[in-house]
């Protein structure tokens, strides 16, 4: 039987380029708390800045992977949808 901690590095080892890119991202941001959480418009225009090979499709479909791993969280402040790395995200950074 797989244990947790094995289950957790496999599901990481499986990350994409994309995926670790925008983790990391995040965190050298400071976004790691939902009160410094950064909006999803200016993330996805600071990324194809950074980062011309990736496209807003291939961020968005990486946004919607690991927030369904866990390990970023949206939220709607007002109008904007904002995205911060969860405790989970910084742990799958640490295994890296």
């Amino acid at each position: 039987m797989m244990s947790y901690q094995h289950y957790f590095q496999d599901v990481v080892t499986n990350l994409s380029i994309e995926d670790l890119f925008l983790l990391t991202y995040l965190k050298e941001r400071g976004a790691n708390e939902k009160f410094k959480s950064v909006s999803r418009k200016t993330l996805l225009i600071e990324i194809v800045e950074q980062q011309p090979s990736m496209t807003e499709a291939t961020i968005r479909k990486s946004f919607h992977r690991l927030e369904a791993l866990k390990f970023i969280s949206l939220f709607n402040s007002g109008k904007q949808q904002k995205i911060y790395i969860t405790t989970i995200g910084l742990e799958a950074l640490e295994l890296n």
